[in-house]
């Protein structure tokens, strides 16, 4: 179990390193860290905006991304600064993000041919230096417990990297043509994203991850799972689409200070998450196969139920206020409360109205109307 005081360190990019997109030093991640271990522990703050997992290996310029008080022109080298630091207890780790965004504009305009076989290189280098990072940590501070930090879902109310774009791209198997261009640049950017869209990026982050959480399974480490967290719907948790705002930085920091608290690292790797509906409860999954990004992981059917009854009378009553009040008398509910959650998941998979929309937005049914739950 954790000692008393930790050294907590953070390795990695602006998911992390968020100082230049929000208000103050106190609304970042590492501020609301500081404010959570000020008497336990110290926060030792080694990531740096816009760096890549290439960057962490090598070192790059720390102003590559913003430049800024925070980010000079000065070359930096995390893993040399890691070996400085005396007895760390905590490595959390969160990068790999902005690999993918570095190559969306190439990705983008490549044909659809080139663009696969240039997505598959590009994920299998992000793996292959993640792992070396994680092999790094064990020989630089072998006495430090690592914590990996999955990417969040990028906010899925605007697109102003082309996320997104690229995300339809990719699913319709198209080339980028001057129609995308035109739509993207006098509409897209403030477009919300498709379901499929999301879903195609979570598809993506399925094939990057794998290969990290059977490492985490083999070495027995926690993962915080901030896709199922950060609710991309919700654009208060997000700066300029995929930085972390003050609310973003306390659910990271929320879930790290969980993790370092509580976790046995002699029990086996599980992911830890935050559900944004319910801030004060933190989710357990263990660490298996199928892991998907998911706003809820309930553990019973009978709590999928509950929660997607929950759900489905938020959008039946938005939908019943729709047309000024108008729609209501048009909008009816076919689902019924003594159904099983079994029943539930037939119906939404065989329409196309409400029930499988709301299945589609807690992230349970998949573009291909597969139910992505498991339950024990």
């Amino acid at each position: 179990m954790p000692s008393d005081h930790q050294n907590i360190v953070l390795l990695g990019d602006s998911t992390l390193d968020n100082i230049d997109w929000v208000d103050s030093e106190e609304d970042t991640v590492a501020g609301k860290l500081k404010q959570k271990f000020q008497k336990t522990g110290q926060i030792i703050d080694l990531s740096c905006d816009g760096f890549t997992t290439r960057d962490v290996l090598s070192g790059a310029f720390r102003d590559k991304a913003v430049r800024s008080p925070y980010h000079q022109h000065t070359q930096y080298y995390p893993l040399s600064e890691l070996k400085k630091i005396d007895n760390a207890s905590h490595i959390i780790l969160s990068v790999g993000g902005n690999d993918l965004r570095e190559n969306l504009i190439v990705l983008a305009n490549q044909s659809p041919e080139t663009r696969r076989i240039q997505l598959k290189s590009i994920i299998t280098g992000i793996q292959q230096r993640y792992l070396e990072i994680l092999n790094k940590l064990k020989t630089i501070q072998p006495n430090a417990s690592p914590i990996i930090m999955l990417q969040y879902t990028p906010d899925s109310t605007q697109d102003l990297y082309g996320i997104y774009t690229l995300m339809n791209l990719l699913r319709n198997d198209q080339s980028l043509s001057y129609m995308n261009i035109l739509n993207y640049y006098l509409w897209g950017k403030s477009n919300k994203a498709s379901h499929k869209a999301v879903d195609e990026l979570h598809h993506l982050m399925q094939t990057v991850y794998a290969p990290i959480l059977n490492y985490a399974k083999e070495q027995n480490i926690p993962i915080i799972d901030m896709a199922s967290s950060m609710d991309h719907r919700d654009t208060r948790y997000y700066r300029s689409q995929i930085e972390p705002s003050a609310k973003g930085s306390e659910v990271i920091a929320n879930l790290i200070s969980h993790v370092v608290k509580n976790h046995d690292y002699s029990n086996p790797s599980c992911l830890y998450s935050q559900p944004t509906e319910h801030p004060g409860n933190i989710v357990v999954r263990s660490n298996h196969d199928s892991w998907k990004p998911m706003r809820y992981c309930p553990d019973s059917k009978e709590e999928a139920k509950e929660i997607f009854l929950t759900e489905y009378k938020k959008r039946l009553d938005k939908d019943n206020k729709a047309w000024l009040g108008l729609y209501s008398l048009f909008a009816y509910s076919q689902i019924k409360k003594d159904m099983t959650f079994d029943q539930i998941v037939t119906h939404a998979q065989s329409t196309n109205n409400r029930s499988r929309e709301v299945m589609q937005e807690l992230d349970w049914l998949d573009d291909q109307n597969q139910l992505g739950l498991k339950f024990s």
